[in-house]
């Protein structure tokens, strides 16, 4: 994929400190709908952790890392959205990657 800020890919990682089923049945569609407006195509889920307070999402975006951040995670953490203990990390994803198996996240890195 050409390098600019038109089609940047990125995967997006969060790590709750509560993964309580309450909680992420208001958080995981709010987060959607945010990646949603910041995304140039259809996010998709890379991965998730066993007990779902791990997970992972890719999208195309023209904003940088730090601006989806500010998006993701407001300055003051209110609920129902973050709070102080999650933690948001976002990664660039290079023209150079690899995988093997049939999976959603390899399919949607071979297509953007």
């Amino acid at each position: 994929m050409p390098k600019d800020r038109e089609g940047t890919r990125y995967l997006i990682v969060l790590t709750l400190g509560d993964a309580a089923p309450t909680r992420l049945q208001s958080l995981v569609p709010a987060l959607q709908e945010i990646l949603k407006s910041l995304s140039k195509t259809p996010s998709e889920q890379a991965f998730h952790s066993a007990a779902r307070d791990v997970f992972g999402y890719f999208l195309v975006s023209a904003l940088s890392a730090h601006q989806i951040k500010t998006r993701i995670e407001p300055p003051d953490r209110q609920q129902p959205f973050l709070s102080s203990s999650d933690a948001v990390l976002i990664v660039e994803l290079g023209e150079h990657f690899d995988a093997s198996g049939r999976s959603r996240a390899w399919t949607w890195l071979q297509r953007h």
